[in-house]
């Protein structure tokens, strides 16, 4: 007994010692993070005698168990599971697999790395065993973008047929990356992917020109990076719009009639969304059309039915009849399809012939019958008709759609008219052609006759015809001088409008104006007509336009400018005595005052009333008893506008014999104006310079130096100025 137990407990020991430092292999087990992991543990006890009693998982080389199972009670289907916080709610010990396996789901990418599971037995050996998880990173859902930045999802479009599509597929995410491919159903349609940056990975698929194979066509675009879980993908489908292919009128190229509403029915087909329908004559858009229908029940086709009502009239004939096809969301796709219509009508009158003819009894008249129809292969009758009887003529020929019939009146009751018929394919025609038959006569003269246009050299008249006589006619037109009256010209035209050019200007013309056929000729219209003078014209030769001046507009311009002259003139003339004024009266004397140089006081001088002359005397005074004034500035500007070397030639003041100084005129130019206040009672005795008068007709310029003596007199009610000078050889 002893010796079991110790041979059991020495193979223990081996055994732990074993295990602690041996190594035994990793398995290895790949993982997709967000799904299911196993990871495999062999808890098969090594006897049948022998039982399990805990098992223990580790990560990596961490001491702590993160999953722990406890068999130690006895009871195998009664263990105690415990797991670690990180994998609380996600991990599972199963044991009923063989080997057991610890499910972890989901398992994280945070979960890869080694894992070690450690098997206690109650008699044998602790058994250890251990699993490398690796864990695959699933990338994200592809998303796909028109290379604008415009998320594509699901049905996409509608794009145009013929148009371009570009189609961007980017995945992010995946360890290790993923590869993106574009698939349309169960094939490869581009597998070119590339590395945008880490972690984004892309593939550009370009749809060059988009027809009709694209219409509804699903493009996945997967991206995987393992074969254990599915690729994830996104799928889009293409909507398109179609051109139409064909459109066509049914029983086209058929002659339609203008007695009765033809039908016809436009078919467009191969549009999406379905065409538009419409009709053009000549041209011209066509608003009647009575029915559109989207389809039929064919609608694969998308087949277009307009239905139009058509009552052609004469002048459709020769114009082309269309019906087109368009889908308005793509540009220009437009077709169409017709004929020129060739419309069948009964003859018609035409407009452009003659109604009326005038002869003389006994005397034929042909008279032509033009009808317009189609088909143009007509047959005439004629009939003459007058109040009294309806006769058939036969006396005529036909040259294709025209018929000349010969008619000879014979008596006053022959006049009449003369009723044309015509019949073709499309039937006969309802309101005959209808000539007058009436007694020829000389025309009525031209009415309404007016001057609608004149300039320098020309003229142009206008008249309406008068009644012809029952006979061709034209017209004549003379221009005569009013005063000289010699015929200047002679015109005759086949309608009543004259232009007549080359005329002098100013002048007035008699127009006489007259109808003329081989009856005679009518009275004569008289007109008095002028040329414009050549002021009232104004014509600009190089550009389209005229201007006219009116003669009362040149007179009252030139009244203006002759008066607007005159005020001009009296203007400056004013102003030109007002300057030469103002120059005398403020030169004759500055504003200064001047010391008695003399050295004595002359106390004989009386005041000067400032009144008479306030240009030269102003109002100033002077200390009574002196010859001193007080505003010696003044005197200051006097002095330089003094010509000093005058002074030097004239004597001393007491030297001056009365009889000396004799009364001249003169006048007094001084630089700039100046004055002089004398107080009553006082002389003065003034220098200054002086010219002599234009009176006596000497040069302006001259100057004369001789001295000059000036009483000032002056008493309290006038002032006199003498100017006495002394004139030296």
């Amino acid at each position: 007994m002893i010796l079991r137990w110790t041979q059991g407990l020495l193979l223990m020991f081996f055994s732990t010692f074993h295990d602690c430092i041996g190594t035994t292999e990793k398995e290895k087990i790949v993982g997709i993070a967000g799904f299911k992991v196993a990871l495999p543990c062999n808890i098969t006890p090594p006897s049948p005698n022998d039982e399990l009693l805990l098992i223990l998982w580790y990560r990596g080389d961490t001491s702590n168990p993160l999953y722990t199972m406890d068999a130690r009670r006895g009871v195998t289907n009664h263990t105690r599971h415990s797991s670690a916080d990180g994998l609380s709610g996600r991990a599972y010990f199963s044991i009923v697999d063989r080997p057991a396996v610890l499910i972890l789901e989901p398992v994280y990418a945070a979960d890869a790395g080694t894992y070690k599971c450690r098997v206690d037995f109650r008699i044998a050996r602790t058994r250890y065993s251990k699993a490398e998880l690796s864990v695959i990173v699933p990338p994200k859902k592809p998303i796909i973008t028109d290379g604008k930045e415009n998320v594509l999802e699901s049905l996409i479009g509608p794009y145009n047929e013929g148009d371009s599509l570009t189609l961007v597929c980017e995945s992010e995410g995946g360890n290790p990356p993923s590869s993106v491919i574009w698939w349309r159903d169960s094939m490869i349609v581009d597998d070119s992917f590339h590395t945008v940056s880490q972690s984004i990975v892309q593939n550009i698929f370009v749809i060059k020109t988009l027809n009709r194979r694209h219409l509804m066509a699903t493009f996945s675009c997967q991206a995987s990076n393992n074969n254990q879980s599915p690729p994830v993908s996104t799928t889009v489908t293409i909507d398109m719009n179609f051109k139409p292919l064909a459109v066509w009128i049914e029983n086209s190229n058929r002659p339609l009639s203008t007695q009765k509403p033809s039908k016809l029915v436009c078919i467009g087909i191969g549009s999406r969304p379905t065409a538009q329908l419409t009709w053009w004559i000549g041209g011209k858009k066509l608003e009647s059309a009575k029915k559109t229908s989207p389809f039929d029940d064919n609608h694969s086709e998308n087949k277009t039915i307009s239905v139009l009502i058509l009552k052609p009239n004469i002048e459709d004939n020769g114009r082309y009849l269309s019906c087109r096809a368009e889908n308005p969301l793509i540009p220009k796709s437009e077709i169409e399809s017709g004929w020129k219509l060739d419309v069948h009508y009964k003859p018609q009158c035409k407009n452009d012939q003659r109604f009326l003819y005038g002869t003389s009894k006994n005397e034929a008249v042909n008279v032509s019958c033009g009808v317009e129809a189609d088909p143009p292969d007509v047959r005439f009758r004629w009939k003459f008709n007058n109040s009294g009887h309806v006769v058939d003529i036969q006396n005529y020929y036909q040259e294709n759609s025209r018929s000349l019939a010969t008619y000879t009146p014979r008596t006053q009751y022959d006049y009449g008219s003369l009723l044309c018929w015509a019949t073709n394919a499309a039937g006969s025609q309802d309101i005959p052609c209808v000539f007058s038959i009436i007694p020829a006569g000389a025309p009525d003269p031209p009415k309404n006759c007016t001057v609608v246009n004149k300039s320098e050299s020309s003229f142009r008249i206008e008249c309406l015809e008068g009644y012809n006589g029952g006979l061709p006619q034209y017209f004549t037109m003379e221009v005569r001088d009013k005063y000289l009256e010699s015929v200047l010209l002679n015109l005759t035209t086949k309608q009543p409008v004259f232009t007549v050019d080359g005329l002098r200007s100013g002048k007035t013309f008699v127009v006489t104006i007259s109808s003329v056929n081989v009856r005679g000729r009518s009275h004569r219209v008289m007109l008095k007509p002028n040329t414009l003078h050549v002021p009232e014209t104004l014509t600009h030769k190089d550009a389209k336009w005229s201007a006219k001046v009116s003669p009362v507009l040149i007179v009252l311009s030139g009244l203006t400018g002759g008066l607007l002259l005159v005020v001009i003139i009296v203007f400056l003339i004013l102003r030109y005595r007002n300057s030469n004024g103002h120059q005398s009266k403020e030169g004759i004397l500055k504003n200064d005052t001047i010391p008695n140089r003399y050295g004595k006081n002359d106390h004989n001088f009386t005041d000067m009333s400032s009144q008479k002359c306030p240009d030269i005397i102003p109002e100033t005074t002077v200390l009574s008893g002196e010859n001193q004034l007080r505003n010696f500035s003044r005197y200051e500007d006097f002095k330089k506008d003094y010509d000093s070397r005058v002074e030097d030639n004239w004597p001393d003041k007491d030297t001056i014999a009365p009889d000396t100084c004799r009364s001249q005129v003169l006048e007094m130019v001084p630089p700039r104006p100046s004055s002089v206040s004398v107080a009553e009672g006082h002389q003065t005795l003034l220098k200054t310079q002086f010219f002599r008068s234009p009176v006596e007709k000497p040069s302006l310029t001259e100057n004369i130096s001789s001295p000059v003596c000036i009483h000032l007199t002056t008493n309290k009610s006038e002032a006199e100025l003498t100017l006495v000078t002394r004139e030296t050889d």
